[in-house]
């Protein structure tokens, strides 16, 4: 069984380290394929007419690429580049910080395990609370991220349960992890954000230009969102390891019960902790 591991904190962060050192450690072979830089926020940016370069920068063992472009620039040239060709997983993540309803369309972190998703190949996204009841889009500078202990044994368990089963056809695994001690695995549903209408107020203006902060520091600009029970918020709020299944297949003539896969998912990931 082969993972590839990647990221949109950068080939360097905490998170993707402890990853990788779990999983090698459950006897797992991994290959990190990940940005060369932070590329948070990019979403599924992709670089479409510059080549990308790739450099083999630990080329013994448990090899790791760095990538001077996006986490979904990573992606295609693991997969589609023939760098791991045989991979059976790929992994996006630990992520410093939550990635949980709305805020899942702007992520790196999803970004990178939807264009697996789309290749085919059973994904996963996994994400580290900065701190309880914390859900900023943007965690301020400063604000600490939980250890990523906990994160990587639950990315571990979670990991082996999708490599035992049949994965969902395009489908991926957002899972979020809470900065508190865990009481479980919960499946959900994204959440909501409730944006307002001329909510952002202006940094500063200079003669003709209006400097705003877009997505700027939630402590002072907080974004409300859905805490309604069966969401990826309530159940990190409520200390569970929140494990959400989206799926990309558009045929609406498939049929499989995703929800029900999910629930399989977690049980049998449970036995692995």
């Amino acid at each position: 069984m082969t993972i590839v591991l990647t990221n949109d904190d950068g080939v360097n962060a905490t998170g993707i380290a402890r990853m990788r050192s779990a999983l090698l450690a459950a006897g797992l072979r991994v290959v990190v394929v990940a940005p060369a830089a932070n590329q948070s926020g990019v979403s599924r940016a992709a670089t479409y007419q510059n080549p990308v370069r790739v450099a083999l920068t630990e080329p013994e063992g448990s090899p790791v690429y760095s990538v001077a472009g996006t986490p979904v620039d990573c992606v295609r040239v693991a997969l589609g580049g023939g760098i791991v060709a045989d991979a059976d997983l790929v992994i996006s993540g630990i992520n410093h910080g939550s990635n949980v309803g709305d805020d899942t369309f702007n992520s790196g972190t999803v970004g990178a395990a939807v264009e697996a998703a789309l290749f085919g190949v059973p994904a996963m996204a996994i994400s580290q609370q900065s701190l309880p009841g914390h859900f900023n889009i943007l965690d301020p500078v400063g604000v600490p991220t939980a250890g990523f202990g906990q994160s990587a044994a639950y990315g571990v368990a979670v990991a082996r349960a999708l490599l035992q089963q049949p994965s969902a056809t395009r489908a991926v695994v957002n899972v979020n992890v809470p900065a508190q001690t865990a009481v479980g695995l919960k499946v959900t549903r994204l959440g909501k954000r409730f944006n307002e209408r001329n909510s952002l107020k202006p940094l500063a203006q200079h003669g003709p230009s209006t400097y705003y902060l877009v997505y700027g520091s939630s402590d002072e600009q907080p974004v409300p969102y859905e805490t309604a029970e069966g969401t990826d918020f309530a159940a990190v709020r409520d200390g569970f390891v929140s494990v959400t299944p989206v799926s990309y297949e558009h045929d609406p003539n498939a049929s499989f019960n995703l929800t029900g896969w999910a629930k399989q998912l977690i049980a049998d990931a449970a036995s692995y902790l």
